[in-house]
Formats: structure tokens, C-alpha cells, sequence
């Protein structure tokens, strides 16, 4: 009987990347045609067979990591700020509803949504003097429903918001007088106060109707979050009382928080109507005379 050894062949099986060269397999086949050319057939095939497990158990490695890879990225928040702006959406503006109420104060007599992407808000200004000026419009710990209030604010630099002035009395020509300022308003301040916010005139004239008002944050925890608005030139504006709309929007490259569940949970509390005790208290055995 011819006896016959085959030289060991090497095959390498890989490809690029870190995957494939986990999956490398280095083989070494010693064929040896002992008995007859069927035997050795059969050792070539079963070779062959181990070869594409080998191959296939890779691509379904590759595959797998693949998979875990594209959901990891999926899990990437897609609010995610590049500028480290937190800015509030157009429903958590429709949702601002607290300001100093008492005698002689501005106050927002109406809001709407525009086009899906601002909110208008109506104020009144009663007159021209120092308590008819200015206004604060905000979600607050100290009124309202505080939609806001609580949420973590700690990894943003700043509260960014567009505002645009809108009109005066329903007038909104270039050669009205009148100006605003306004600012993104959140606290509390490092100092302890309650909010702060950086001033951003706006007036009717070319180049400043519309500005982007930027505010540090200096807290973790959100207080009080809104606007802020009041006369620049009071002395031009009607002592008999003012219609001002202005409009707010979020800025396009600033992260907006999730507040609805806050809100959802706040409401569903309050609506929940308590329950009056009927039952006589058990205040234990009768006792006459002093104690």
C-alpha cells in the first residue's frame, strides 16, 4: 500500500477590524493518505465542513456586535445641547403661569401658540410707573403649578430664549418709540435670590425686534424658570395702560427638558378629591371627673 503524507497547509481566516482578528483562526491540516483515496476524501471534506463553522460562527459574532453597537448609539439622547444651552420647548412656554399678582402690576392676559413653534403672550401694562413696569412670567415654587419646579438643571451653562417684539396696542411699525427688555429667567441665583436674568433690549426699529437672551445658570435644582420683561424708556409708554404681545421660542441648538410627567402627576394629585371622616373617633373608655 503507497503510503503518502501531505505536508501540513497553514489557512489563516480573518479580516479587518477588531472583530475579525478575534475570530482569526489559524489551521493547521495534516492529511495522510494511509489506506485508500476515499478515506482521505472524507478527512478533506470533514475539514472543509469545520472550516465554514469556524467562518460562519464569526460572521454571526460580527453581526452580533453590529447589533449591540447600532443600539448603543441608539440610546444617545437626541436633546443633547452642544452649545450647553437648556432652552424651554413651546408647550413648557404655554405652560408659564405665575407672576406677582396684587394692584397696580403687569399681568399676561393671554397666550397662544403660533404655528407650533412660539407662544405670544398678551400683557398689560397699567400705566408707566415704577410698579406698572416690569414683569416676571414664570413656572414657580412660589405660585402656580409649578410645572417645572425641581427638575435638574445641573449640567447645562446657560437658559437660552428668542424673543421677538410683536406690537404695541396692536401696532407694530418701525417708528413706534417703545422699548422692552427682556431676559431668560431662572434662579435660584448664587447669591440666594429667588431668579436672575441678563437684560436683551428689543425695539421696533431695524436690527433689534428679534434677539436671543442668554442667562448663566448658577443652580442644580430649577426654582423658578420663565421670562422677564419690563420698559426700557417708560417715559414714551401711556400712563393710562399699554397692550404689549411679545413672543417666545425655543433656541434651536439648546436642550429642552421633559416636564409633562411632573405636570401629569401634580394635576392627577390635585384633581383627586379628599374624603371626609364620618366615623365617630374611639377615644377609649369614659372617664368622669378630673383627670
Amino acid at each position: 500500500m503507497d503510503e503518502r503524507v501531505a505536508r501540513p497547509h497553514l489557512l489563516w481566516i480573518g479580516g479587518p477590524g477588531a472583530v475579525a482578528r478575534r475570530c482569526s483562526v489559524l489551521i493547521s491540516l495534516s492529511i495522510e493518505f494511509r489506506e485508500s483515496p476515499m478515506r482521505s476524501t472524507l478527512i478533506v471534506v470533514a475539514a472543509s465542513v469545520a472550516v465554514l463553522l469556524v467562518v460562519a460562527g464569526c460572521e454571526q459574532q460580527q453581526q452580533q456586535v453590529s447589533a449591540v453597537v447600532t443600539e448603543s448609539a441608539a440610546d444617545i439622547p437626541q436633546n443633547a445641547s452642544p452649545s450647553g444651552a437648556l432652552t424651554l420647548s413651546v408647550e413648557q412656554l404655554n405652560l408659564l403661569d405665575w407672576s406677582r399678582a396684587s394692584a397696580g402690576r403687569p399681568k399676561v392676559v393671554d397666550t397662544r401658540v403660533v404655528d407650533g413653534v412660539a407662544v405670544e403672550f398678551d400683557i398689560l401694562f397699567p400705566g408707566n410707573g415704577p410698579r406698572a413696569r416690569s414683569i416676571d412670567y414664570a413656572s414657580s415654587g412660589s405660585g402656580g403649578h409649578g410645572v417645572m419646579v425641581g427638575l435638574d438643571v445641573g449640567e447645562y451653562k446657560e437658559l437660552a430664549l428668542k424673543f421677538t417684539l410683536v406690537s404695541v396696542n396692536g401696532a407694530g411699525t418701525a417708528a413706534l418709540p417703545h422699548e422692552v427688555v427682556v431676559g431668560a429667567l431662572i434662579g435660584p441665583t448664587a447669591g440666594g435670590q429667588l431668579s436672575a436674568y441678563e437684560p436683551l433690549v428689543l425695539a421696533f426699529d431695524s436690527g433689534r425686534r428679534t434677539g436671543t437672551a442668554k442667562t448663566p445658570l448658577a443652580t442644580e435644582m430649577v426654582r423658578q424658570i420663565g421670562f422677564h420683561a419690563h420698559m426700557a424708556n417708560p417715559e414714551v409708554w401711556s400712563p393710562n395702560g399699554t397692550l404689549l404681545t411679545l413672543r417666545a421660542e425655543p433656541v434651536a441648538d439648546a436642550a429642552v427638558l421633559d416636564s409633562t410627567p411632573v405636570f401629569e402627576e401634580r394635576t392627577r394629585r390635585r384633581s383627586t378629591p379628599r374624603k371626609r371622616t364620618t366615623e365617630t373617633p374611639n377615644l377609649g373608655p369614659g372617664r368622669l371627673g378630673a383627670w
